[in-house]
C-alpha cells in the first residue's frame, strides 16, 4: 500500500525506491505461498495489491509480468473461496465486541472478492484480456455503506449498521440499471462494483465474436447497445452526485482525485459498447498488444473494421462519448494542475483520443497543416506546447463534442483535432505512469504528416 501511496507523489526517487522493493516483495511473497493452494486473506490481498501496483503504475516491462501473474493471483482468489457467499456471523449479545470483529473479518472477506473482480475486470476491459471472472459468477453481497465500515467501536458500528438502506442483490440492481437505469442508493465503492459489473456485462454479451457467430439477431444487439449505453449515463450521473457533495463538503483533493475517476471510466464503458478498441490501436500504429507484437495481416482486419465502424451508428456514439469523456479530463486536469491520478484515466483519455483520431480520419482524411502547439526541436523530435494545445483541443471540443450522434457524419471539420491528440499526448507523459510512454508515442505519431 506504500508502494502505490509513492505513485501519488511528486517525488520521483520515492517511486523508484518503490519499484525496486516492488521487484523484491513479489518474489518473497510468491516464495510463501507457492505450496499452499488455498492462500490466507492476508497473503491474498497482498498478492493482488502487489500485481496491481505492478500493472497500473510501473514500466511497461513490469506492466506485461504483471499480466503473466494476473491469472494465478485470482485463480487464488476464486480457490480461496472469495467470490462465494458467505452467513454474516450470529449476533452475541454477551459480547458485542466479539461480534463486531468477527463481522469486521466477514466483510474484510467480501471486500477482497470484489476487489479481485474489479481487477479482473478492468484488465479485461481496458487492456483486451480474457475475463477470469464473469460478474454472473460473483454471489457476494454488497460491501457495508461507509459508515458501517468506518465504525469505531461496536455500538457506533450496531448503531449505523441498524439504519444503513436495505440493497437489492447484485444482479437484481445490474438488472434495474439495465432494463430500468434505476439506481440503488449505492455508497461509492459500491458504485464502483456497479460500473465493473456493467462493464463486464458489456464485453461479455456484445463481444464481437458473438456477432460474427450471428449467436445474437442484429436489432437485439442494437438494443442491448442502447441499454448499456443509458445504464452507463446512469452511474455517471450518480458518481457526479457523489462528487459534487464530496466538493461540498470540502473533502481533500486527493480523495476528489480518486472518487473523480469513475467518470471518465463511466464514458469509457459508452465507447466499449460500441467500438472494438484493440482493432482502433493497431490502426493507429500500436507496434504490440498484450505484449504480442503485431502483424501486417493484424493492421488490414483493423483497417478494414475500423472505416466500416466509422461508417455506423456505432462510429459516431462512440465519437461523441469519447468527446465528453476528453472534455471532462482536460478541463479537470487544467483545474487541478496535472495531478498524480488513478491509472486508468491516463489510459481511457489515450483510448478515446484514438476514438477521435480514426473516425474523424476515415471521413475526411487526416488533417495536412502546421500547428503553432508544435515546436520543432533540433534533434528532429516535437515538443507540444500544452498551453495552447489545450486550448485548441477545448475549442475543438466546444465545436464537435455536443453534436448529436446522428448530425456527426456531416459536420465539417473533425479532422481539425490535432490539439486534441496534441493534449492528450502530453497527459500521457504527466498524468500516466511509465508504461503509458508507448501510448504517449503512438498519439505523437499521428501528429506527424503522412
Amino acid at each position: 500500500m506504500l508502494c502505490i501511496g509513492t505513485a501519488f507523489n511528486e517525488d520521483k526517487e520515492g517511486f523508484r525506491i518503490a519499484m525496486r522493493i516492488h521487484k523484491r516483495l513479489r518474489n518473497r511473497i510468491f516464495e510463501q505461498v507457492e505450496d499452499q493452494p488455498q492462500v490466507p486473506l492476508h497473503a491474498l490481498q497482498t498478492i493482488l495489491l502487489v500485481n496491481y501496483f505492478s500493472r497500473a503504475y510501473c514500466g511497461i516491462k513490469e506492466h506485461h509480468v504483471a499480466q503473466v501473474f494476473h491469472s494465478p493471483s485470482i485463480i487464488m482468489a476464486r480457490l480461496a473461496g472469495v467470490f462465494q457467499p458467505a452467513q454474516p456471523p450470529h449476533h452475541r449479545a454477551h459480547n458485542p465486541l466479539d461480534h463486531w470483529l468477527e463481522w469486521v473479518a466477514f466483510e474484510e472477506r467480501k471486500r477482497v472478492g470484489w476487489f479481485a473482480f474489479m481487477l479482473d475486470t478492468s484488465n479485461a476491459t481496458l487492456f483486451r484480456h480474457h475475463h477470469i471472472v464473469n460478474c454472473l459468477s460473483v454471489q457476494l453481497d454488497w460491501p457495508a455503506c461507509d459508515a458501517v465500515w468506518n465504525a469505531c467501536e461496536p455500538y457506533e458500528w450496531n448503531r449505523h449498521q441498524r439504519a444503513a438502506p436495505r440493497l437489492p442483490p447484485f444482479r437484481n440492481a445490474l438488472k434495474d440499471v439495465i432494463t430500468r437505469s434505476a439506481m440503488p442508493p449505492l455508497s461509492e465503492f459500491s458504485l464502483w462494483i456497479l460500473l465493473h459489473g456493467l462493464l463486464s456485462i458489456s464485453s461479455t454479451v456484445l463481444s464481437r465474436d458473438l456477432g460474427d457467430l450471428s449467436m445474437f439477431p442484429e436489432a437485439r444487439v442494437a438494443h442491448w447497445k442502447d441499454r448499456l449505453r443509458a445504464s452507463f449515463s446512469a452511474v455517471s450521473h450518480r458518481l457526479s452526485s457523489h462528487l459534487d457533495r464530496r466538493r461540498a463538503a470540502h473533502e481533500p483533493p486527493l480523495d476528489l482525485h480518486v472518487y473523480w475517476t469513475g467518470m471518465p471510466l463511466a464514458q469509457l464503458g459508452k465507447i466499449l459498447v460500441a467500438t472494438d478498441t484493440e482493432a482502433l490501436r493497431v490502426f493507429a500504429g500500436e507496434r504490440a498488444l498484450a505484449g504480442c507484437h503485431v502483424v501486417p495481416a493484424e493492421w488490414a482486419t483493423a483497417s478494414s473494421y475500423t472505416h466500416s465502424w466509422a461508417r455506423s451508428m456505432d462510429g459516431a456514439h462512440a465519437f461523441h462519448a469519447a468527446a465528453r469523456l476528453l472534455e471532462g479530463v482536460f478541463t479537470w486536469a487544467h483545474e487541478r494542475g496535472n495531478p498524480p491520478v488513478a491509472s486508468i484515466t491516463p489510459f481511457c483519455a489515450y483510448i478515446a483520443a484514438l476514438v477521435v483520431w480514426a473516425y474523424a480520419a476515415v471521413h475526411e482524411g487526416p488533417h495536412q497543416g502546421a500547428e503553432v502547439f508544435m515546436v520543432p526541436l533540433q534533434t528532429g523530435e516535437v515538443k507540444i506546447e500544452s498551453t495552447l494545445a489545450r486550448r485548441d483541443a477545448l475549442e475543438y471540443l466546444a465545436r464537435v463534442g455536443h453534436v448529436r450522434p446522428a448530425d456527426l457524419p456531416a459536420t465539417p471539420g473533425k479532422n481539425r483535432c490535432a490539439g486534441l491528440i496534441a493534449y492528450a499526448a502530453v497527459l500521457c507523459g504527466t498524468l500516466g505512469a511509465a508504461a503509458m510512454d508507448e501510448n504517449r508515442d503512438v498519439l505523437m505519431h499521428l501528429l506527424l504528416p503522412m
